[in-house]
């Protein structure tokens, strides 16, 4: 199995919040690994996202794009950007 870096994620919130984003996070199945720089900037913490898939579908990657978005706003995170790395 090969990890993908499909989603860097920019947020505004606490670092308990981000945790509590990331325990949900973790109950995903296609969830591999998470990391965030706990150095809040001017524009919020970085965040990135490991899928346990190589490749996704358009489909897929709004699926789990409008997950991220409800999961952010259910742990009270601002959620201001998403880039897909891949």
């Amino acid at each position: 199995m090969t990890l993908s870096l499909p989603f860097s994620i920019r947020v505004d919130g606490s670092e308990a919040d981000i945790q509590a984003f990331a325990g949900e996070l973790r109950s995903q199945p296609w969830f591999s690994e998470f990391h965030f720089n706990p150095v809040q900037y001017d524009t919020g913490y970085q965040l990135w996202v490991y899928s346990n898939d190589d490749e996704i579908s358009e489909e897929v990657e709004r699926e789990r794009e409008t997950w991220i978005h409800e999961a952010c706003a259910r742990h009270n995170l601002v959620f201001m950007e998403l880039v897909h790395e891949h």
